[in-house]
């Protein structure tokens, strides 16, 4: 039995995840393979009897490129996949998205799952809400899901589809559906920040074109090209050293109290449920000190 994962991560959180999955199926197969979403341009995947594909949430939904690999996807009729997922306070329908694209290709969504994790955006503060995640109990989890899988995969290719479990919107709020159908590329390309990158501090060190998932910056170019494309993952904000890669967060650290709010409502919730713990104290957030703010404080120091 042949079996594959293919994972967009950016921080590690969800290759965190991967990997104990990876475990798991490893475990009753004997072998799993792993590969980036990037590596996995073009691949072959007829030839797999499962495979896995993960991401972290973006805008409660999967990240464009993740939407866009799938749309590249042959029909997979009778294939059978399962999707994963890491994301901060409202994952939304990130896990039911992809699964329905998915379908859309013939391919039988078979499971999933998901796991808190630390999340790092410019215009907010850290830590934040979810800092201290993914626990160690949930990447556990997260292998036995592996040996599910693995296990199921058989059952069902043997008739048992009953084991057939795809996502749902089991405890979505309805405003986190709301704005993952909202907040497409049309809308992000004009709501978002327009980056500019700042040739006085840049170092040209060349981070933010190797961390862009989209080839999106090149700053080589006369003027520098940047966000074209973008996805709107601020990987290159976060990750610059000289703090070069500017934008006005003003009106998003305006938002911050507002969705932080739901998000609260989204954890406590969720603490209700056994699915979440909290790792630190909601008290302490202070909006005035959002992360592109404590990087300036850093560097200068």
């Amino acid at each position: 039995m042949k079996a594959l994962l293919v994972v967009f991560s950016q921080t590690g959180n969800t290759m965190k995840l991967a990997k104990r999955i990876q475990e798991g199926v490893a475990e009753e197969w004997g072998i799993c393979e792993l590969v980036t979403l990037h590596e996995a341009q073009g691949m072959a995947f007829e030839g797999y009897d499962l495979v896995g594909l993960g991401c972290p949430a973006f805008f409660y939904k999967e990240p464009f490129n993740v939407a866009d690999f799938i749309e590249a996807l042959p029909n997979l009729a009778g294939k059978r996949w399962f999707v994963f997922a890491s994301h901060g306070s409202e994952m939304g329908t990130t896990l039911v998205s992809m699964a329905n694209k998915l379908t859309a290709k013939g391919i039988e969504v078979i499971g999933s799952t998901h796991v808190y994790a630390d999340a790092f955006l410019p215009f907010y503060p850290h830590p934040t809400v979810t800092t201290g995640h993914p626990l160690e109990k949930d990447l556990d989890l997260a292998c036995d899901f592996g040996k599910r899988m693995a296990r199921n995969s058989v059952a069902i290719a043997g008739g048992q589809k009953d084991l057939i479990d795809p996502p749902a919107l089991t405890y979505a709020p309805d405003w986190s559906k709301k704005e993952a159908a909202v907040l497409n590329r049309e809308v992000l390309a004009k709501a978002m920040p327009k980056f500019s990158i700042n040739q006085d501090n840049c170092i040209e060190c060349g981070l933010c074109e190797e961390l862009c998932p989209v080839d999106g910056i090149d700053i080589s170019a006369d003027p520098p090209r940047i966000q074209e494309p973008c996805i709107y993952c601020f990987m290159c904000a976060k990750s610059c050293p000289e703090c070069a890669i500017e934008a006005d967060w003003s009106k998003l650290v305006q938002l911050a109290p507002a969705n932080y709010a739901r998000y609260l409502d989204t954890l406590n919730a969720a603490e209700a449920r056994g699915e979440f713990q909290w790792m630190m104290d909601p008290e302490t957030l202070d909006f005035d000190d959002p992360m592109y703010i404590q990087q300036a404080r850093k560097k200068k120091s």
